[in-house]
C-alpha cells in the first residue's frame, strides 16, 4: 500500500537490522519520501544479482493480506532497477507511480528507462495477464494533486482497523513507529490516528491478517470515481 509495487530495490530494506526499519519508517513517513530512503540504500548497496519469484504474486492491498495472484514467471537481472522497470511493464503498472523508482531516475544507480532495457527468454505466461489491482486507498491518494492534498490533508488518510479474526497479540503495538497503537486490556488495539503515519507496519507485522489498511471517507469517495470511469 505503501510504495504500489515491492520487488528488487524494496528488498533491500530488509538488509537494516531490527527496529531500524521501523525507525526509518517514521523518519520518512510519505511515499515519495520513503521512496526517496529506498533509492539511496539501494544505491549505497547495488546488489550484484537479484532473483524475483513472480510464480505466484500479490495483488490489491498489501503488504500481507491481498489476492493471490499466479503470474508463473521468474526473472533475475544483475540489475535491480531495470529488474524492477521491467516487471512495472510487464504486469502493467506504470513505473512513474512507485514513489523510489521516480528517486532513482538519474541517480547511476541502474537503468530506468525502458528502451534501453532489453529482456531475454520466454514472458508468454504474462502476454494475457490483465493489469494487476493496486491498493485502492493509495492509489486514490495519488489522483489528488499535490497541492490540494495538502490543504485537504486532514480530510485525507490512510488507517488501519482491526477485524474479528485479531487475537489481540500485540505485535502491531510492538512494530508500529510512532506509538499509535494500544491494547491495555482491549479486545482490539486502539489507534490515535493523530500519530498514525500510515506506514503498514501493523497490517505486515499480523499473523492473523486482522488489519486491513483502509482510506478516509474523502479517499473512498476517489477511489469509487475512479472504479466507475
Amino acid at each position: 500500500s505503501f510504495t504500489i509495487f515491492t520487488n528488487a530495490v524494496k528488498n533491500v530494506f530488509g538488509l537494516l537490522p531490527g527496529y531500524q526499519k521501523v525507525m526509518m519508517h517514521k523518519a520518512f513517513p510519505t511515499p515519495d519520501r520513503f521512496g526517496a530512503c529506498l533509492a539511496f540504500i539501494y544505491g549505497a548497496v547495488r546488489p550484484a544479482l537479484t532473483v524475483c519469484d513472480a510464480v505466484t504474486v500479490m495483488e490489491g492491498g498489501g503488504p500481507s493480506c491481498g489476492t493471490p495472484l499466479q503470474a508463473g514467471l521468474l526473472a533475475a537481472s544483475a540489475d535491480g532497477v531495470a529488474l524492477d522497470i521491467a516487471m512495472c511493464r510487464l504486469l502493467k503498472i506504470n513505473p512513474r507511480r512507485v514513489g523510489y523508482l521516480n528517486s532513482l531516475r538519474g541517480a547511476g544507480a541502474g537503468e530506468t528507462e525502458w528502451d534501453n532495457i532489453e529482456i531475454a527468454g520466454d514472458r508468454a505466461s504474462l502476454e494475457n495477464l490483465p493489469p494487476v489491482k493496486l491498493p485502492a486507498a493509495a492509489t486514490a491518494a495519488r489522483l489528488i494533486p499535490g497541492g490540494l492534498l495538502r490543504l485537504a490533508q486532514p480530510l485525507v488518510w490512510i488507517a488501519p482497523s482491526f477485524l474479528d479474526s485479531c487475537t489481540a497479540c500485540g505485535r502491531c503495538v510492538a512494530a508500529c513507529p510512532t506509538g499509535a497503537l494500544a491494547i491495555e486490556g482491549r479486545l482490539r488495539p486502539a489507534l490515535d490516528r493523530k500519530k498514525c503515519i500510515a506506514c503498514c507496519c501493523c497490517h505486515e507485522n499480523c499473523p492473523s491478517n486482522a488489519v486491513k489498511m483502509g482510506g478516509s471517507p474523502l479517499l473512498s469517495f476517489v477511489a469509487w470515481c475512479k472504479s466507475i470511469g
